[in-house]
């Protein structure tokens, strides 16, 4: 692809200072991106503008079956002027609109590796939460992920989830050890290589490192991304087996 109108733009969370990219859900999009080689640019928006954005787009919303979000990001506009809004129709989009590299989105694989992640989002993450705006977000951004969250959450802040006993510390690792036990299993399948299916890279491969990728962002002194990683060599592996599909992260 080459030239502006053949550009894809991808509609990104950005972080605070210089922008980057740390949302888990923007980075398989931008991973898958990379991966393919494809010809985008970033449109950085706020939390706090997204929705506004995206419905001046006139798209439609999220399934409530898929996203409790009516308007999210990742969101991309393809070259022919279409609208993509949720990482997984992404990638299907992505892979119409350039097969090769393949994503190989029909092995079974991505759902697998979704499922395996969004229990470790609903488990390790939750004490976390309170550090993405703290950490990440600019100052509207920050106050709108908190409140909108409090909303979510019936009136629990993000300060509450990481500092009550059912969530936080260990107890938060203890739920998060099924989940890692079967990505440490799923890692192990294939024996020919780092990735999911072996020595092939795969669109599952990024969905477990786009998490990986984040729990970097909000990680200190080991007790997010290290302790991860450091339950089975084979997720640090896969870490840096995909980290040149990972370094551009700011335009």
């Amino acid at each position: 692809m080459s030239g502006q109108s053949e550009r894809v733009i991808f509609y990104d969370l950005p972080s605070k200072g210089e922008p980057h990219c740390f949302s888990p859900n923007a980075w398989k999009t931008r991973a898958a991106l990379n991966f393919k080689g494809l010809n985008y640019s970033t449109d950085w928006t706020d939390f706090c503008d997204l929705h506004e954005k995206l419905i001046s787009f006139g798209l439609a919303p999220n399934d409530p079956d898929e996203c409790i979000f009516r308007y999210s990001s990742p969101t991309i506009q393809l070259p022919d002027g279409s609208y993509v809004m949720e990482s997984r129709h992404i990638a299907d989009a992505l892979e119409k609109l350039q097969p090769e590299p393949s994503l190989r989105l029909d092995t079974g694989y991505p759902e697998r590796a979704q499922g395996i992640v969004d229990l470790l989002l609903r488990t390790v993450v939750v004490p976390f939460m309170y550090r993405i705006p703290d950490w990440l977000l600019r100052p509207e951004g920050a106050k709108w992920y908190h409140q909108e969250r409090q909303k979510l959450f019936g009136g629990m802040t993000l300060y509450d989830f990481a500092e009550h006993e059912e969530f936080s510390g260990e107890r938060a690792w203890q739920k998060a050890e099924p989940a890692m036990n079967d990505l440490r299993n799923l890692l192990a399948e294939n024996q020919t290589g780092p990735f999911v299916m072996g020595s092939q890279v795969s669109y599952a491969d990024f969905i477990i490192v786009s998490y990986f990728k984040f729990l970097t962002k909000i990680d200190k002194d080991g007790d997010a991304y290290g302790r991860m990683v450091g339950f089975d060599p084979s997720f640090e592996a896969l870490f840096k087996a995909c980290e040149k599909w990972y370094a551009r992260d700011e335009h």
